[in-house]
């Protein structure tokens, strides 16, 4: 679903995020619960970012903080196999709720009047996506692992069926579904709008291709688009 483009403000401040980006860290969980708003943010950044970072900080992190924002892991985009894409790393941002989150949309603007230019000098690409978490989830994301997301864009509406065989394709090959988002909200101008965005773990690549080559001519006839990456 588009919103309007005064949702965009909400989500420079992910760029926290990356920062939590570490070779030590190999299990990232995250949990949320019903009610609250998970983000996801595809992003890549202007050379000159260490310079512009520090006053974007200073600005607009007080702002998100007083609206609940909670900064959660950043991951670094390995290699893109479907799709265009020109972002380099992949990013999840928490809010405590939807009236939470949109009330900073409101609020950022008038409390740091340059944002949006802040926000185009340190990005060169930037996109997004919300989603108001319809139960209590708990998923973790092993960087031992071979871990992978895929949106597709459906060509009709039969949401339930495509997520159902899907479910059963990747559980028949050996992976494992790790989180399954619909419904999420995107802002004119920065669209990331698939019908449905999941993310699995594979044992290695070889077994993520195995299912890709099994797979692959049965969803053409299913989907529009398929924007695909793989986490490192």
């Amino acid at each position: 679903m588009k919103i309007n483009l005064r949702t965009t403000v909400g989500l420079l401040f992910l760029f926290a995020a990356m920062f939590q980006v570490t070779a030590q860290n190999k299990l990232h969980t995250l949990s949320f619960k019903k009610g609250e708003v998970l983000d996801i943010l595809l992003l890549s950044n202007n050379p000159d970012i260490n310079t512009l970072f520090d006053r974007y900080k200073k600005t607009a992190f007080p702002v998100a903080s007083k609206y609940s924002y909670q900064p959660m892991p950043g991951f670094r985009i390995k290699n893109t196999t479907k799709g265009n894409n020109e972002a380099n790393t992949f990013v999840f941002g928490k809010w405590n709720s939807l009236e939470k989150r949109e009330a900073f949309l409101d609020a950022i603007v008038p409390a740091v009047p340059d944002f949006h230019e802040q926000r185009k000098a340190i990005f060169k690409y930037f996109v997004l996506a919300y989603h108001e978490m319809p139960a209590n989830t708990t998923f973790t994301i092993d960087r031992n692992k071979y871990n992978v997301v895929t949106s597709y864009w459906s060509k009709s509406k039969k949401e339930k069926q495509f997520l159902k065989n899907q479910k059963s394709n990747i559980a028949n090959y050996g992976g494992k579904l790790i989180l399954v988002l619909q419904n999420g909200k995107t802002p004119e101008g920065y669209e990331y709008d698939p019908t449905v965005t999941i993310i699995t773990q594979w044992e290695s690549q070889k077994a993520f291709e195995r299912y890709q080559k099994k797979t692959e001519k049965s969803l053409l006839k299913s989907i529009k688009n398929t924007h695909q990456f793989v986490l490192n």
